[in-house]
């Protein structure tokens, strides 16, 4: 039975068309059959990944036999399954993530999952300017909803005592190219590392290198160009990996160390003059270089896991895992601190999902009406909302904006850095 369908047969005849005229129609074929042998292997793959998805039974990695999805023991070979991944988003997600690099999917997880809600619950601003910056705000975050999440900025650092703004940042993003990128870079610096010294170094190094660009940017910055500014981003942390894998590479020595530490040092020349370009905040990536060079003097050499100093890594790893939760419970907690209190009130609603707004004068109405229905006690009805939104009012007949008028100096900062460093 002849299976082809209407533009097989236009392409056969076109392709013995060409042949009669003395031209290659059989090159026109060739390509064809090829273009339809590559679009059944994508559709059978993506059945298969349905079935991961829509199935009733796991498989043993035993003796690949299968079993149900919430079976603990292999009932044919004993085995512990308990932990093997049965059907459900769990195991699509885990067949998207780099399967050898555990803990560099995790950290891509959490950034894409903070991303996502701060889209969810207070939505993207508009973008900013022309060119290269109104790329890079393609989908992003303005400044109120940046520091709301945590955006790192020293003098709050210090003078507010919020530390836990060291480490959020670096889960962060500006918009939806940043994102990208720092993830693109992430997972392709990541996942090379994590075979290499393991998953509890990686995560290590990734933290401390983002504490140290943070310690740049946020204090070494002001003192060389006077004048302090927000950042976030993962990128110094990236860079911290990036210097790990340059020590790594000068300590391992031979064809492959060799090669390791060209690419970095490749890579190194290549996002910092981006940096440059774009006005990314380069004292983050350095220190975050120098953080990440400084923690490779403590992996071994050629045998970067494996060895007595694994129970000390794995402590570290969860202390690790504890700031970071540490830091997002208090930016939970106090991250609403620096809009004021009625601000706190319109990040309550907000995040609850009972306030929404369209735009900036969408954003300033729901802060109003979550001010004025959850207003704490001893704040005047007159006080203004603080935040980076303009309030909208006419003046002869015609729609303007003027800035909210407070003395907050909280929110005078955020004004002031709409834009952060990335």
């Amino acid at each position: 039975m002849d299976d082809k369908s209407l533009l097989d047969r236009v392409v056969e005849g076109l392709a013995e068309l060409l042949n009669s005229l003395g031209f290659n129609g059989t090159r026109l074929r060739w390509r064809w059959q090829n273009h339809r042998a590559a679009q059944r292997e994508t559709a059978a793959r993506r059945q298969v990944e349905m079935r991961a998805v829509t199935g009733r039974h796991k498989m043993c990695p035993g003796c690949r036999s299968l079993i149900p999805t919430g079976a603990s023991t292999c009932p044919d070979c004993g085995a512990d399954v308990g932990r093997v991944a049965g059907p459900g988003p769990g195991r699509l997600l885990a067949r998207l993530l780099p399967e050898r690099a555990p803990v560099t999917g995790a950290l891509l997880t959490a950034i894409l999952a903070v991303f996502a809600l701060m889209a969810a619950t207070w939505g993207f601003g508009s973008p900013r300017g022309g060119g290269l910056g109104a790329i890079f705000s393609l989908l992003g975050f303005d400044g109120t909803t940046l520091a709301r999440f945590g955006w790192g900025h020293g003098p709050w650092v210090l003078g507010r005592g919020e530390y836990w703004r060291l480490i959020t940042p670096l889960f962060l993003h500006a918009g939806i190219v940043h994102l990208l990128f720092n993830c693109y870079v992430l997972l392709q610096i990541g996942t090379l590392l994590e075979e290499e010294v393991g998953g509890d170094r990686l995560w290590v190094v990734f933290l401390i290198s983002g504490l140290c660009g943070g310690v740049a940017s946020n204090f070494v910055r002001p003192l060389i160009l006077g004048r302090a500014v927000p950042y976030v981003g993962a990128s110094g942390a990236i860079f911290g990996l990036i210097g790990l894998a340059l020590v790594y590479g000068w300590r391992r020595g031979g064809a492959y160390g060799d090669s390791l530490r060209r690419a970095m040092i490749t890579w190194t020349i290549y996002v910092l003059l981006f940096g440059f370009v774009v006005g990314a905040d380069n004292f983050a990536h350095v220190g975050g270089l120098a953080g990440g060079a400084a923690m490779g003097l403590l992996v071994a050499g050629k045998q970067a896991r494996g060895n007595a100093a694994d129970p000390l890594w794995r402590a570290a790893a969860w202390l690790g895992i504890g700031a970071c939760l540490w830091a997002f419970v208090m930016m939970a907690m106090h991250g609403a601190d620096v809009l004021g209190p009625r601000g706190r009130a319109a990040a309550a609603l907000q995040g609850s999902g009972l306030a929404t707004g369209a735009g900036e004068a969408g954003e300033w109405e729901s802060g109003r009406r979550a001010a004025h229905t959850a207003r704490p006690a001893g704040v005047a009805a007159t006080d203004e909302v603080p935040g980076a939104v303009p309030r909208p009012h006419r003046r002869g007949g015609q729609g303007r904006f003027r800035p909210l008028n407070t003395r907050s100096s909280a929110r005078r900062s955020i004004e002031g850095h709409a834009r952060p460093q990335t």
